[in-house]
């Protein structure tokens, strides 16, 4: 102090006798300004004083404490909302569903999924938002190079801010951050995220939400992936058990895969969406499975039948029902295998279902069958004129076949889809 004057300090005491601060009071008068009185109502309005810090303070922390406690648990919330979400088996809407999530969970602008090419060398974009359709469609990223190519490389999440990387403002990128997909060891793609809304970047803790989607999401993604290989397989095994089926008679050699591209054809018209049509395609190609419980000599007479071997024939259904039916999976096309004879006016076989009573998937079979036999060549009959094809379908419409079923296909016929697979035969 420059001037003359008193000066007195006194501990601002909080709980438990503990001292948090102090309160400094200066007097312009002479020294002892200060007296004994003053002191004892100082310390006491020091310990007030402490006192009502401290209280403020533990407020503070305590709504600090809330705010942080409420924000994880809508984290933790939306993170469990997540893993339910994934649950899809279709990669891409596995990859779709990923991408939003992880936007919506860190409040970002745009984003991107890349997954490695088989090679394990060079990423890929998957699925987009908020990116032009040109950058989705020719990015490539070499693994060690670039944003996501080193982390790709190292497996390691990387956080990108005008902050810390002052030439990241460019090409209209504020902030962004990219997060392995990891099975294991194995670095199977990345997730990129960035602008974060509003005038924030994205901290520490965006980084810690959305390496944890990464975790869930690389399990689904390898899960789907899964599926899709016993897809393949179990669809591989089915075209070879059609190609067995139809082999048993040369004359019906590739009908199976015949039908089943005049079915897909059909649903389409129809507006089956991928999944019933992927259970089309299977229940086509198995439909006459159950000719293997016929007789060669009956499915390669050369004449008509008689009314055993027809009745023999009729049975088909019934076997191929038989051999479907102990496989849980394949459930869903029984009504393909037992019930594409079926008549509409309920004259059919083998259980004498009518009209809106027989399965759409047989529906459609029942029509795709009937157009495949009628136009092509038979032991006992030159195949019909595509002319004539369509006057049956016209005879016997609500007799024999469905009328949405036999529209359906006039509409494909008319759109020039059909012609093109007649005669076609399956891939060796």
């Amino acid at each position: 102090i420059d001037s003359p004057g008193s000066l007195v300090q006194v501990p601002l005491v909080g709980d438990g006798e503990r001292t948090i601060g102090r309160l400094t009071l200066l007097s312009p008068l002479p020294a002892q300004a200060f007296g004994g009185d003053d002191r004892e109502e100082l310390a006491a309005l020091g310990a007030q004083a402490g006192a009502a810090w401290e209280t403020a303070w533990l407020r503070h922390s305590l709504s600090r404490q809330s705010e942080d406690l409420n924000r994880s648990a809508g984290e933790l919330s939306a993170l469990v909302e997540a893993s339910r979400a994934l649950v899809s088996l279709d990669q891409h809407d596995v990859l779709d569903e990923i991408l939003g999530r992880a936007i919506g969970l860190v409040a970002a602008e745009r984003g991107s999924l890349m997954l490695l090419d088989e090679d394990g060398q060079e990423l890929r974009i998957e699925t987009a938002r908020g990116l032009p359709g040109s950058i989705v469609e020719n990015t490539r990223q070499r693994v060690g190079e670039g944003f996501a190519g080193k982390v790709a490389a190292t497996g390691q999440p990387l956080r990108l801010t005008d902050t810390l990387e002052p030439g990241i403002v460019r090409a209209g990128v504020k902030d962004a951050m990219c997060v392995p997909l990891r099975i294991q060891d194995h670095i199977i793609g990345v997730l990129n995220i960035s602008n974060k809304t509003g005038p924030e970047q994205f901290s520490d803790r965006d980084m810690d939400v959305l390496s944890a989607l990464a975790n869930q999401a690389a399990i689904a993604i390898q899960n789907a992936r899964l599926f899709g290989d016993l897809q393949e397989l179990l669809l591989s095994t089915i075209s070879t058990l059609a190609k067995a089926v139809d082999a048993k008679d040369r004359y019906t050699a590739g009908h199976s895969h015949r039908v089943t591209l005049y079915a897909l054809e059909i649903g389409r018209e129809l507006g089956l969406d991928a999944a019933d049509l992927d259970l089309l395609r299977i229940g086509a190609l198995m439909h006459d499975v159950g000719k293997i419980g016929v007789s060669e000599q009956i499915l390669r007479k050369p004449g008509p039948l008689t009314e055993p071997e027809r009745e023999e024939m009729r049975r088909h259904p019934l076997y191929g029902a038989r051999i479907v039916e102990p496989i849980r999976q394949l459930h869903p096309i029984l009504p393909a295998v037992r019930w594409h004879h079926e008549r509409y006016d309920g004259g059919g076989y083998p259980d004498g279902l009518a009209g809106d009573e027989i399965p759409v998937m047989a529906r459609i079979l029942m029509v795709a069958d009937a157009y495949d036999a009628m136009t092509s060549d038979r032991p006992y009959r030159r195949s019909l004129a595509d002319q004539v094809a369509l006057q049956e379908f016209h005879d016997g419409l609500r007799r024999q076949w469905h009328p949405d079923a036999v529209e359906a296909f006039l509409r494909a016929h008319q759109a020039g889809r059909i012609e093109p697979i007649k005669g076609a035969m399956p891939e060796a």
